[in-house]
């Protein structure tokens, strides 16, 4: 029986819908953190623990164009679940 899962990282994977450039730079922000930088690979992720914490999202791409995506995720999210904003690049 498992009574306790280790939490190792968050994971994210962003999709853009128009002619932006790509990704060049992701940061997250918990509710109980500052911004902190993702590291990139097939996707952006974390090592941050950030269970139980609303997200936000910080999202430069490579034309230098940056928006800021508050409070997209709620404290109650959990693994599996996608989650989308109303901000537009």
């Amino acid at each position: 029986m498992i009574n306790h899962v280790l939490h190792v990282f968050t994971l994210a994977l962003y999709s853009l819908h128009v002619n932006t450039g790509s990704i060049k730079s992701v940061s997250i922000k918990g509710s109980k953190t500052g911004w902190l930088a993702m590291s990139r690979g097939a996707n952006w992720q974390s090592n941050a623990y950030l269970d139980c914490q609303s997200l936000s999202f910080s999202i430069t791409t490579t034309d230098g164009a940056t928006r800021v995506f508050l409070n997209v995720v709620p404290s109650s999210w959990s693994f599996g679940q996608t989650y989308s904003s109303r901000v537009q690049f």
